[in-house]
């Protein structure tokens, strides 16, 4: 059997091909196989071919690897509905949560792709980790978070069938990220007070609030290197 290496890339990374090659290599030096790379692309970027090079002295070296958009399936939502393979629920997903970061927008698709899942018959297994792929991908701010508990409450009680269970305690652990989150929230907006000022910390406060954790994190990261405070969000 062959084993596939898959990495799933959303932001530009400068040292993305080299990281691939690294690995590639890893696997193939700890199990002695041929390794399959792919890169899944779920950012804006089109699919191309990866590549990583590096020559001197004569010595020369080519890490090629291909590499798949998930943009390239934003005009053919009606095949991934008509899928019945598990990663086209992802794909989707991830789709919508690239359309629009509105809360309301959010949480439509969110049970749209969760009543899907029931509707798919998958099995309870299958269900509960599409389920965190979903909450993951399409995360909500805090307006929209309690009428997505309600309505994912009313659709499990009409189902029938409450995979995924229980509600309360997905409040509670949704709970301890939402602390966790305006944590960052909280720090990120003193490191913009300090750095450019108050005015612009009140100024940029509601998209920081608005934000999802990795893009609380993404921010945190190049307020260090960043001049201008457009640089931190643009």
């Amino acid at each position: 059997m062959t084993p596939i290496h898959v990495e799933v890339q959303g932001r530009v990374d400068q040292d993305f091909d080299q990281r691939m090659f690294v690995y590639n290599y890893r696997i193939f030096d700890r199990y002695k196989v041929e390794v399959l790379s792919l890169a899944v692309i779920t950012g804006g970027s089109d699919a191309k071919i990866g590549e990583y090079r590096r020559e001197r002295a004569g010595c020369r070296l080519l890490f090629q690897f291909p590499s798949c958009s998930l943009q390239d399936w934003v005009g053919r939502w009606s095949e991934l509905e008509a899928s019945d393979n598990l990663f086209a629920v992802v794909v989707m997903a991830h789709i919508k949560a690239n359309e629009s970061r509105d809360g309301d927008h959010r949480l439509y698709w969110k049970m749209q792709l969760i009543r899907m899942l029931y509707q798919r018959q998958y099995s309870r297994a299958d269900i509960l980790e599409l389920f965190r792929v979903i909450d993951w991908v399409l995360t909500l701010p805090v307006s929209a978070q309690e009428r997505f508990i309600a309505e994912l409450k009313a659709f499990e009680e009409e189902m029938k069938m409450p995979y995924v269970t229980s509600v309360e305690r997905y409040g509670r652990e949704q709970g301890v990220k939402e602390g966790e989150k305006q944590g960052e929230v909280k720090v990120l907006l003193r490191q913009l007070e300090l750095k450019y000022g108050p005015r612009a910390a009140a100024d940029w406060r509601k998209r920081v609030e608005e934000a999802d954790s990795q893009s609380l994190h993404t921010w945190s990261e190049k307020i260090l290197t960043a001049n201008t405070i457009d640089e931190v969000f643009h």
